[in-house]
């Protein structure tokens, strides 16, 4: 049982200044009109940016049918489209082409010990034949592999031909380089 022995009455007792709840509430009330005040604020820069690109439209509309009746300007643009057009073609076929030089240095830098390679011949657009002599089938494969794991040149699908001691290869050459 609890006794209650202090002498004044309740009613009169010292208070303390805020309750807890009433300080909850007004930060809740804080917390809300910043909130409704940062909505407010992006609402207005919505609509701010939308009426300055209503106009700019407007602006551009104006300037297009301006310009759609002057035969000076339609010549102007369709070169314009032309050019891009070329460029992109050119550098789709520069992207193409095959840098045959570097090709023929990369298959010639990797004879090994054994083998001897007689002649190197372009057989398409983007193959090599690579034909010679070697003292074992293992230094013609070991050849082969050092070519494979070249960034620019591939196998063509065949793995390297063996018969008395002569080799043949094929091998694809990277466009560009393998760039």
């Amino acid at each position: 049982m609890n006794v209650d022995i202090n002498l004044i009455p309740a009613e009169l007792r010292a208070q303390p200044p805020v309750k807890s709840r009433t300080l909850v509430m007004i930060l809740l009330v804080l917390v809300l009109a910043a909130a409704g005040f940062f909505l407010w604020e992006s609402k207005n820069s919505a609509q701010s940016a939308s009426t300055t690109l209503e106009k700019n439209i407007a602006a551009l509309n104006a300037e297009r049918n301006t310009l759609a009746g002057n035969k000076e300007a339609n010549d102007l643009i369709k070169s314009i489209n032309n050019k891009k057009t070329m460029a992109t073609h050119h550098q789709a076929f520069l992207a193409s082409r095959v840098n045959w030089g570097d090709a023929l240095a990369r298959a010639q830098s990797y004879v090994p010990q054994g083998v001897m390679v007689s002649k190197i011949t372009q057989k398409d657009a983007f193959t090599l034949e690579i034909a010679g002599s070697a003292t074992s089938y293992t230094a013609v494969s070991s050849y082969f592999k050092l070519l494979n794991s070249d960034p620019v040149l591939s196998q063509a699908g065949v793995p390297p031909s063996w018969k008395e001691s002569q080799f043949t290869i094929l091998l694809r050459v990277a466009p560009r380089g393998g760039a």
